[in-house]
């Protein structure tokens, strides 16, 4: 007796133990198997948005240093240009030594002029402060960010290959489980044909019957390697949705995190 296992009724059995995955096991090549498998390798995850996110912060670091750098050029340059108005408006000292003495609207304007130049002093402060200590901590900050949230995408891509290539895998064992159960139940259905023909030689039985086993044996082994390829898809997608992706998220966190740390 000839034991066909039809692939629809494992695949049931199997798949109650199983969480998303579900291929097309007729379709040798369907454009829509390798669609369904990126959609269930994503469901539920949001990488993309933490990317973006991520992605918008390094973006605000480095406009505050495209601004800290603009900020710290206009007060140089407005630090100088009020030192030059104070020198050029100041005139000779001795004459206006002489005049401040005696009136005092003279004496008040010298002194406005050495408080803009006072004060063009600590506009140079500022801006010599901003170059050396703002813009060097921010851009550091901002490459430091981009150098870690370019590895933990790399981190992210490396898991999402490894789930996909178990989906692949996965996809393949059904397809192939698929194709010898086909063959496996012509191959029966031919030999119970020349079973019942009286007229057919027994060498020609024989044959029928040998094929009809061998390729039961073959669509048993291709059960037993899908059943074995879809527990370990399972396996992978619980350590990718409770293991690796959490912890590939949370480094890309702490990483955004640190960039704004000051201390």
């Amino acid at each position: 007796m000839i034991t066909i296992f039809s692939p629809g009724c494992e695949k049931f059995a199997v798949n109650r133990r199983a969480l998303l995955f579900k291929c097309d096991a007729d379709a040798e090549t369907s454009p829509s198997v390798a669609v369904d498998r990126h959609e269930l390798i994503h469901i539920g995850d949001q990488t993309d948005a933490v990317a973006g996110h991520t992605q918008k912060g390094v973006e605000f670091l480095e406009r505050i240093g495209t601004f800290a750098k603009e900020r710290a050029l206009i007060e140089e340059e407005y630090a100088a240009k009020l030192r030059t108005l104070a020198k050029k408006s100041l005139g000779r000292k001795k004459e206006d030594e002489e005049a401040a003495k005696n009136f005092t609207y003279v004496r008040s304007f010298v002194n406005l002029l050495r408080e803009l130049e006072s004060l063009a002093g600590q506009h140079e402060v500022v801006g010599e402060r901003i170059r050396k200590e703002v813009i060097p901590f921010v851009m550091t900050r901002a490459g430091v960010h981009r150098a870690q949230r370019k590895q933990c995408l790399a981190d992210l891509q490396a898991i999402h290959a490894n789930l996909a290539g178990a989906m692949e895998h996965l996809c393949k064992a059904q397809k192939h489980y698929g194709k010898s159960f086909k063959e496996a139940e012509a191959a029966y259905l031919k030999y119970a044909k020349a079973d019942k023909n009286m007229e057919i030689s027994r060498l020609d039985l024989d044959k029928a019957k040998n094929n009809a086993q061998m390729r039961s044996q073959i669509s048993e082994e291709a059960k037993q390697a899908y059943a074995h390829a879809l527990q370990g898809a399972n396996d992978a997608q619980t350590a990718h949705y409770s293991q690796l992706l959490p912890d590939a998220l949370a480094r890309m966190r702490v990483s955004f995190l640190l960039s704004f740390c000051i201390v």
